[in-house]
């Protein structure tokens, strides 16, 4: 049991933790949009960075769906550039709003990322094997931590 003298305050710390790219952001009374993240209706929180790997499509069926758009600025959007496009989500923050984002603009949820996770879990299943299996194999191939980690470090950029 602590015991606390003098002034002690209940303090309000929110912290948010990326699925994608695992940054972590915290602060008092702090809530996602401030510090830059998401969290979707399935529950995915991610950095509104990461929508920028949403496609050209992606992007203006969302804003054709979300927008509230004139006939006539439907029209247009066909013939605008990427470019625009990107101005429209940024200048509109419909796809930033902290909360119950719409899946349509979760990165997870479109399966334009997968966590590393569920693509390991994935792995196992369709490799028929276990983590058990996978440390045994890596440590008779490579015998030291070092050895392996050099190996990871060669094959970063082509394979990951």
């Amino acid at each position: 049991m602590k015991l606390r003298n003098g002034f002690v305050s209940n303090s309000s710390t929110s912290s948010f933790t990326c699925d994608i790219c695992l940054n972590t952001e915290s602060g008092y009374d702090l809530c996602p949009s401030e510090c830059g993240m998401s969290e979707c209706m399935k529950g995915h929180m991610f950095c509104n960075d990461h929508q920028e790997e949403l496609s050209l499509e992606m992007k203006k069926q969302i804003i054709l769906d979300y927008g509230n758009l004139s006939d006539s600025e439907k029209k247009e959007l066909n013939i605008v550039s990427e470019e625009e496009i990107k101005d429209w989500f940024v200048e509109n923050d419909i796809a930033t709003s902290g909360y119950e984002v719409p899946s349509e603009f979760c990165p997870l949820c479109q399966m334009i990322v997968i966590r590393n996770d569920e693509m390991l879990t994935y792995l196992y299943d369709k490799l028929s094997t276990d983590k058990k299996s996978v440390t045994a194999e890596i440590k008779e191939r490579f015998g030291t931590y070092t050895a392996f980690n050099t190996w990871l470090e060669s094959i970063k950029p082509s394979k990951i």
